[in-house]
């Protein structure tokens, strides 16, 4: 299936025949990076469709601040998960495609924290640990796939 929409798929391809030798869903983390148009989101659909796991999109264009992916504390008055958590939710799944779209192009923010920390956090090998200030207790992403996309490497840390 993935091979017929997308062409150069091989190492993909090898992931996810690896996964389902395995028996497991892993999580894993991807970049794909290119000019706008050259087919990056597609391409992350066509992976979840392949894999049999619900894609959703967190479009990171312009965000600059931690609590749009974290959350708020429940003791303000419009307190909300933040959109990692809402991902699950609405996939329905604990182990979906998460799409970071965009991920170039996010700001930071002195006042509610900068977000790509919170992308490290989320991210790391140890996955197993994030914790929504909404709901407080430790949510375990290892099963996550995350792929994000970017027109440029330049504007990403190097320890993304």
């Amino acid at each position: 299936m993935l091979d017929n929409s997308h062409y150069a798929m091989l190492k993909v391809l090898r992931y996810m025949a690896c996964q389902k030798y395995l028996g497991k869903n892993y999580g894993a983390v991807m970049l794909l990076a290119g000019s706008p148009g050259a087919g990056k989101t597609s391409i992350a659909v066509s992976i979840a469709k392949a894999m049999g796991r619900p894609c959703v999109k967190i479009s990171l264009a312009g965000v600059s601040d931690a609590l749009f992916l974290r959350g708020t504390q429940t003791v303000f008055n419009h307190a909300k998960p933040g959109r990692i958590v809402d991902a699950l939710v609405h996939g329905k799944s604990f182990c979906p495609l998460i799409l970071l779209d965009e991920i170039d192009k996010m700001g930071s923010s002195i006042e509610h924290g900068c977000p790509e920390n919170v992308l490290l956090d989320i991210l790391d090998s140890d996955r197993s640990k994030f914790v929504d200030n909404y709901l407080g207790f430790p949510l375990n992403l290892s099963n996550v796939i995350f792929v994000a996309t970017a027109n440029s490497l330049e504007p990403l840390s190097p320890i993304l």
